[in-house]
C-alpha cells in the first residue's frame, strides 16, 4: 500500500497527463491548467523583464557611449574654436602688417619722388652752374686777354720788356702776400745755358 501511494504521487509530480486526469476527478483540473497558464505568462514576464533589463543596460552602455561621444564631440568643436581664433588672431596680424607695408611703400615712394625732385633741382643748378661756368671761363678769358694787353702796354710805358715788368709785379705781390722775403726779387733762371722762361710774350 505504502509503494502504491509513493508510485502515485511520483506520477502526479512527473507526469503532467496524469496529473490532469487526477485533478479532473478531483475537480481541479480547470484550475490546474489555469495555474499553469499563470506559470507560462509568469515565466514570459520574466523573459520579457530580463529582455528589458538587456536592453536597459545595452541603451545604458549605447547612452554611455553617446555621452563619450559627445564629450569628445564638445572637446573637438572647442579645439576647433581655438584653433578659430587663432587663425582670426594670425589673419588680423597679417592684415596690420600688411597695412604697415602699405604705409612703408607709401612713404618709400615719397621718398622717391622727394629724390626724384632734388635730382630734378640738382640737374637744374648743375646746368645753371654750367652756364655760369660757361659764362666766367669767358670773362675770366677776356679779362686775361686784356690784362696781357694792358701789362704789355704798361710795360712799353714803363720802358720794361713784358716779361720784366711781370717779374717786378709778381715779385711785389709775392711779397705783399708774405709768400716770399721783403728783400726777394724773382730773377731769370738759367738751367743747362738755357734761360727757363716764366711768361711769353707772344704766347701760343
Amino acid at each position: 500500500m505504502g509503494n502504491l501511494r509513493e508510485e502515485f504521487i511520483e506520477l502526479i509530480e512527473k507526469d503532467k497527463e496524469f496529473r490532469y486526469v487526477v485533478a479532473g476527478y478531483l475537480g481541479l483540473s480547470e484550475i490546474l491548467k489555469r495555474l499553469d497558464r499563470l506559470e507560462e505568462a509568469h515565466n514570459k514576464l520574466w523573459e520579457n523583464q530580463n529582455r528589458l533589463w538587456e536592453e536597459v543596460k545595452a541603451l545604458r552602455g549605447g547612452q554611455e557611449k553617446l555621452w563619450e561621444n559627445q564629450n569628445k564631440l564638445w572637446e573637438e568643436v572647442k579645439a576647433l574654436r581655438e584653433g578659430q581664433n587663432k587663425l582670426w588672431e594670425n589673419q588680423n596680424k597679417l592684415w596690420e602688417n600688411q597695412n604697415k607695408l602699405w604705409e612703408e611703400v607709401k612713404s618709400l615712394r615719397e621718398g622717391q619722388n622727394k629724390l626724384w625732385e632734388n635730382q630734378n633741382r640738382l640737374w637744374e643748378e648743375v646746368k645753371a652752374l654750367r652756364i655760369n661756368y660757361g659764362r666766367l671761363d669767358r670773362t675770366v678769358e677776356s679779362l686775361r686777354d686784356s690784362m696781357v694787353h694792358g701789362f704789355g702796354e704798361l710795360s712799353r710805358f714803363a720802358g720794361l720788356t713784358f716779361e720784366e715788368f711781370t717779374r717786378r709785379f709778381l715779385s711785389q705781390y709775392l711779397r705783399s702776400m708774405n709768400v716770399i722775403p721783403k728783400d726777394a726779387e724773382l730773377k731769370k733762371a738759367v738751367i743747362d745755358g738755357e734761360e727757363i722762361n716764366m711768361f711769353f710774350e707772344n704766347p701760343l
